[in-house]
């Protein structure tokens, strides 16, 4: 799924669809994201978006004001890999991850990004991470405030 200039607000799951990915849950395949507003999503997992398997690039977005009740308010990577460029984290919410959880055995690579007011302010305000597994996070023009 590849979305240009779009907008993903205001969504929430239930129980009955497991409760992942509030604006979008996506499983294998690749995506691509450029311009996208992530706002007002609520889940369990993934309050924005819950991702497994397979590669999402997200590029000139914002994440923004979204809540999980478990992990990643702005986004979960489960597994896979994420990739975001020139996008702000703002306003998250979660128990665990505010902005993005990743999880072991997912790939978060973070370029020219803006993390900031998410909560839990666990690592570099809201980016928060497994140690166990193979869990790889790399951050490159991070901006991080409280």
């Amino acid at each position: 799924v590849d979305l240009v200039r779009g907008w993903l607000i205001g969504n929430q799951t239930t129980s009955a669809d497991q409760g992942v990915g509030g604006g979008a849950a996506l499983r294998e395949g690749t995506s691509g994201w450029n311009a996208v507003l992530v706002s007002a999503n609520s889940s369990r997992l993934g309050g924005g978006v819950f991702f497994r398997d397979g590669a999402l690039m997200i590029v000139n977005g914002t994440v923004s004001d979204n809540v999980a009740t478990s992990q990643g308010g702005g986004m979960m990577v489960y597994a896979g890999l994420a990739t975001t460029d020139r996008t702000r984290w703002t306003g998250n919410a979660a128990v665990d991850g505010g902005a993005v959880f990743v999880r072991a055995d997912a790939t978060l690579e973070v370029l020219a990004a803006v993390f900031q007011s998410n909560t839990p302010d666990d690592v570099r305000s809201g980016l928060s991470y497994t140690w166990a597994g193979a869990t790889t996070v790399s951050c490159d023009g991070v901006v991080c405030a409280p």
